[in-house]
């Protein structure tokens, strides 16, 4: 989904009802448009799947442009969400302290992870104290294998953001961790500083029962058509390498 002046904004995402992905792309004219319908999509899947399974698993996207969708969840789905239900976890991370200003997990914690009632405990981010990313990679598997019983685990809802280069989470064009089969999260690079990164892996992101992309801008239409073509290569475009099959 993206804002654009009376250019379409678009959202990638699925019937969070359904048992499969059915991709659906939601367009509208505004940002704040574009972010309140996919504040409702999380609503509904949300609840869905405290219905299914008695908690909601989301991982969220980083960056700035998902900021006002959270600080929305945070306001006008305060006594709606069901927060104590929810744990969240990150589909990326840039390899600073969690109190730099480009953490994304201090951004959500801002926006929103700081002003709800979801227990401290169900807040997971991704480590980065380690002075081997590896290590932190590895540290933040352990942490999925020990919440999820499914292998790969099985995310109620995926976030993502889809970049003007095709990539989504901290998956860059023609990178190494694209062809990554076996690790669930991984160390990567991204082409702007702070360049180390850590980022959840295509069989994490195939195994979600949900995956929502937020793309905002004029400058995203190129890749979101890449994202829902028949023919996609993963490795030009990142982003169409998600391909839920749940």
């Amino acid at each position: 989904m993206g804002p654009g002046s009376r250019e379409p904004t678009a959202a990638i995402g699925g019937d969070p009802m359904a048992n499969t992905l059915r991709p659906i792309l939601h367009i509208a004219d505004t940002e704040d448009a574009v972010i309140e319908k996919l504040a409702q999509f999380i609503q509904v899947a949300a609840e869905a799947a405290v219905a299914r399974h008695g908690r909601f698993d989301i991982a969220l996207s980083g960056g700035q442009t998902p900021r006002a969708l959270y600080a929305l969840l945070a306001e006008r789905h305060a006594e709606t969400m069901p927060w104590q239900q929810t744990h969240f976890f990150f589909g990326d991370e840039r390899y600073v302290p969690h109190d730099d200003p480009q953490s994304n997990a201090r951004m959500a914690a801002e926006a929103m992870l700081d002003r709800v009632p979801t227990p401290r405990e169900q807040v997971h981010p991704m480590p980065t104290h380690h002075a081997n990313p590896a290590d932190a990679a590895d540290e933040y598997e352990a942490c999925l294998r020990r919440h999820f019983s499914t292998r790969p685990p099985h995310f109620d809802l995926i976030l993502l953001g889809i970049g003007a280069d095709g990539h989504t989470a901290s998956l860059f064009p023609n990178a190494p961790v694209l062809d990554e089969r076996a690790r669930w999260v991984a160390p990567s690079e991204g082409p702007t500083e702070p360049r180390v990164r850590l980022s959840l892996t295509y069989p994490v992101l195939n195994a979600a029962h949900l995956i929502a992309f937020l793309a905002l801008g004029a400058d995203k239409t190129g890749p979101v058509g890449a994202a829902l073509s028949y023919h996609p290569d993963r490795h030009t475009t990142p982003a169409a390498g998600v391909r839920p099959t749940d």
